[in-house]
């Protein structure tokens, strides 16, 4: 994976994600990816790689609940997945995972 872009997309809008108190102490930041998704993308083999990110667009692009770490990751997953030279077969798999996107899901 291409580190300084991931770096990069990581840090984007990094600290608008953390709330202040009055005594400008951080009190609460949104989960966010991080340097060690990255490490841990990395280290995935082909098929975890592919059934990892089908996970993330059925819950994002389905069932539509997700969080901004759920979109992070989705993103950095797609990085490796385009480094690895996989988008004809990722492609193949978000065709398969979205053609049931109008199917009620319960919560």
């Amino acid at each position: 994976m291409d580190k300084d872009n991931a770096k990069k997309f990581i840090d984007i809008g990094k600290e608008g994600s953390i709330l202040v108190n009055k005594s400008n102490e951080p009190v609460l930041q949104f989960a966010r990816a991080g340097e060690e998704d990255v490490k841990w993308i990395e280290g995935l083999s082909d098929k975890q790689l592919l059934e990892t990110w089908a996970g993330y667009v059925q819950m994002i692009e389905v069932i539509e609940c997700y969080s901004v770490m759920d979109c992070q990751m989705e993103s950095l997953l797609e990085f490796e997945i385009h480094t690895r030279h996989l988008d004809e077969k990722a492609e193949e798999i978000y065709n398969e995972v979205v053609k049931d996107k109008d199917k009620d899901y319960e919560m």
